[in-house]
């Protein structure tokens, strides 16, 4: 059905509670984050520090030196992307974000599947989150980063941690995340500003001299891969959608978080195109290779030293707090959302009633985090299963924001024949963004391996299984047609 604007405020955020003063069930906290935390939140999902830490010797490899197109590209792609989910925000201001807005413009069943692809690229990226938090704590306080046990007890307890102030409130976590972000990015861009000193004022020795062939899409020699360099990056600006699913939370609903994705997503591109070429420039690429694991704690050392070290160590511990919680708080409420219309079991759809937080689904989330991670480390057989899984994230995240993309430009298609503004924001914009994802996710699994097709296929049959329990067994209102009062 064509884009039209709901006419309550209830309709709009798809939340048909009451709130808790009317006596009925109680609802997510209204107005309870600005445009500042909502910013930061988005940005805190990319995780910064963390991404740069362990994908800038891939990126140098991949690329040949020659990722700055590739993040020109996928940032603007990006951009074309947030376009569009601010429009769709602007229409339905709704915890689930994309699960509503393409089950709303397209069909349920349409949304269902992006939904299914949601919960399964954040509980992955939950995963990833978990198991780099052990490694970055144990490096920054000087242990064997390497240790199982020590991974899994930090992981354990920052998970608990994390996963409480979650459930408490999320002005608090507003105020957490907040605070990461202020470490992260003043250590990040004070060695980016040491880095460009070294290089163009001190001449270091060691330092890697750019070239015209690093704005080239094939990198020095033509050795780079722009596909695959492209993969990368948007594997690294993923997940800045995550205000979005806090839109039912955040002060001016219908603006603030269409506004905070887009800026979260044009300062990501502007920080990684800063911070990679000149984290890029202090050390050759063998180098570089040797130290993947933390490639920003190893620049940091051949900036300063080990002792300033531990202030980039600080800060690629921040992100990975930061990243994990932002992943347990939007993880949560797309949980609520597919929760209070029956297509997940309905326990997660309730609020808490003293908190107004999504405790149950915020629990279960940090929990499994917690066991994902003891599985992972604990049992090799499992982790070389998930490590496949791994492997598609970049191709998952393209998948669904290419497909909300489409959705919103169908969303609106009665609109973009009314004047160049909404024939640009409403069409243009968001049907450039999903072709250039599409390619990406094309190109990506022409190269898949045979285990890489076989995970992705057991997903797809676990949502086939999901969507047919929650239409057969939960009779979910929005998929059998029959509202609840007359079931």
């Amino acid at each position: 059905m064509p884009l039209t604007q709901p006419s309550t405020p209830d309709e709009r955020r798809g939340n048909h509670t009451a709130s808790p003063s009317s006596g009925g069930a109680p609802t997510l906290k209204k107005s309870a984050i600005g445009l500042r935390e909502s910013t930061i939140i988005s940005m805190a999902g990319a995780a910064p520090g963390q991404v740069v830490a362990v994908s800038l010797a891939p990126l140098i490899v991949a690329s040949g030196y020659g990722f700055i197109p590739s993040i020109i590209v996928a940032s603007t792609a990006m951009l074309c992307i947030a376009v569009a989910f601010q429009r769709m925000n602007l229409w339905d201001q709704n915890c689930g974000g994309p699960y509503s807005w393409v089950g709303r413009a397209v069909n349920p069943g349409a949304g269902f599947g992006v939904g299914w692809i949601l919960v399964v690229t954040f509980v992955v990226s939950l995963i990833i989150n978990f198991v780099s938090i052990g490694p970055a704590v144990l490096a920054l306080l000087g242990f064997d980063p390497s240790s199982q046990w020590g991974t899994v007890i930090a992981a354990t307890v920052l998970g608990t941690f994390l996963t409480a102030f979650a459930v408490i409130g999320v002005q608090l976590t507003g105020r957490l995340q907040l605070s990461l972000a202020i470490a992260e990015y003043a250590v990040l861009l004070m060695f980016s500003a040491i880095a460009f000193w070294a290089l163009f004022v001190n001449d270091r020795p060691n330092s890697v001299h750019p070239t015209w062939e690093w704005l080239s899409p094939h990198g020095v020699g033509g050795s780079g891969g722009f596909v695959a360099t492209m993969l990368l990056v948007i594997f690294m600006i993923a997940q800045w959608d995550t205000s979005i699913y806090l839109s039912e939370e955040t002060e001016r609903a219908e603006t603030n978080p269409g506004k905070a994705v887009i800026i979260a997503v044009i300062t990501l591109g502007v920080m990684y195109t800063l911070i990679c070429f000149a984290f890029a420039t202090v050390a050759p690429p063998e180098a570089m290779e040797q130290h993947s694991t933390n490639a920003a704690v190893f620049v940091a050392e051949e900036l300063t030293g080990s002792g300033w070290a531990k202030a980039m160590a600080l800060a690629v511990v921040a992100s990975v707090l930061a990243a994990t919680q932002a992943t347990i708080v939007g993880l949560a409420r797309i949980m609520l959302a597919m929760g209070r219309d029956k297509v997940l079991p309905s326990v997660f759809g309730k609020v808490h009633s003293r908190f107004q937080t999504p405790a149950t689904s915020t629990l279960l989330t940090g929990g499994l985090g917690i066991v994902a991670t003891w599985v992972y480390i604990l049992a090799s057989s499992v982790s070389d299963t998930l490590d496949v899984l791994i492997a598609t994230i970049g191709f998952m995240f393209a998948c669904y924001y290419a497909l909300t993309a489409l959705a919103a430009a169908w969303a609106m298609r009665d609109r973009v024949v009314s004047n160049w503004r909404d024939a640009l924001l409403g069409g243009v914009l968001p049907l450039v963004g999903a072709v250039l994802l599409g390619w990406v996710a094309i190109m990506c699994a022409v190269d898949f391996s045979s285990a890489e097709w076989a995970a992705l296929a057991a997903l797809a049959a676990l949502g086939v299984v999901m969507y047919l329990v929650a239409k057969l067994r939960y009779r979910a209102p929005i998929l059998t047609g029959v509202p609840a009062t007359e079931r």
